[in-house]
């Protein structure tokens, strides 16, 4: 039997169940759970609504809520609200925000570590090797979720960039049409259901709650990890202030936008003939001199030997 392998099972399930136990406690009772949620939604006929909710919102939400709430409490308010500005960039993947992606760094540098300590003690390399793999499990715990966040924001700011173009056709048509800049947002948001239309949807919302639409754009520019975006917003925020005609600002942030996207799209058809040699040379040519030269080979071997 392994016994590195079953200590570390042993340990890892020991570390969830005391995370669990220390969120989920104290336990309270059932009279103190319902006076709970009556003081939350403050009538008592909505504890009858709450209790036929599904399982995963009356077990998972509360239990969400209450991780934030500690976890914002013993994070830096620094790192916090950059965490959380960089999983906004990123689109918060895998519906987590700043608190999942916390949660996520404390389980790989507690368990890539021991991990990597409970294999190191039976095995035998060198000491300093064993020393030299620890210290790369510790960089590794701790870059990792770094390199995925990041990887997910530059993922995102491509797929902003590829569909800003198209958001700006539909502003436009909106506008020369006659309807105003937040009318032609709105038909934005009905009419497009992409990450684009979703930061939109947010810049509504954040009008609709009393914020000015210059700071609605500008929470938006700091959203998107996209250039085209800035310009974008830098520009209709510059014909706002300035009383330049909106619908003239997206016409021509339109085409400046597509020239883009078109100068991209020729980029890449410049390098992919070179990007092209690095298999040609490793995988199909190999093939080519084996199919070509292997006969003539095998037939001045038989005339020689």
């Amino acid at each position: 039997m392994d016994w590195t392998f079953v200590v570390t099972s042993l340990g890892i399930s020991f570390f969830l169940y005391v995370a669990i136990n220390a969120a989920l406690a104290p336990s309270i009772s059932i009279k103190r759970r319902l006076g709970v949620v009556e003081q939350l939604y403050g009538e008592e006929d909505n504890v009858a609504d709450v209790r036929q909710l599904p399982f995963k919102e009356r077990l998972f939400v509360p239990f969400q809520k209450k991780l934030k709430n500690e976890v914002s409490k013993k994070t830096p308010k620094g790192i916090f609200e950059q965490l959380e500005l960089k999983a906004e960039r990123a689109g918060e993947p895998y519906g987590i925000g700043a608190t999942g992606w916390i949660v996520i760094r404390i389980i790989f540098a507690v368990i890539i570590p021991i991990s990597t300590v409970f294999l190191m003690v039976n095995s035998d390399y060198a000491i300093a090797m064993k020393v030299l793999l620890v210290i790369c499990s510790f960089a590794a715990a701790w870059l990792l979720p770094n390199m995925l966040l990041d990887y997910y924001i530059r993922n995102r700011g491509k797929v902003l960039t590829r569909q800003l173009p198209d958001a700006l056709d539909i502003l436009t048509v909106s506008v020369e049409s006659g309807l105003s800049f937040d009318s032609a947002v709105v038909k934005l948001v009905e009419k497009s259901k992409n990450d684009i239309a979703k930061e939109f949807e947010k810049v509504i919302s954040e009008v609709q709650l009393g914020k000015t639409r210059r700071d609605a754009l500008k929470n938006m520019a700091q959203r998107c990890d996209a250039d085209d975006v800035r310009v974008f917003i830098s520009s209709i925020i510059q014909a706002e202030q300035l009383g330049v005609s909106i619908g003239r600002v997206l016409r021509i942030q339109a085409e400046q936008i597509r020239t883009k996207r078109r100068q991209r799209a020729e980029e890449l058809a410049v390098k992919a003939p070179v990007k092209m040699i690095i298999p040609l040379v490793l995988f199909v040519f190999p093939g080519l001199f084996v199919v070509i030269l292997g006969p003539a080979l095998i037939q001045i071997k038989n005339s020689l030997f």
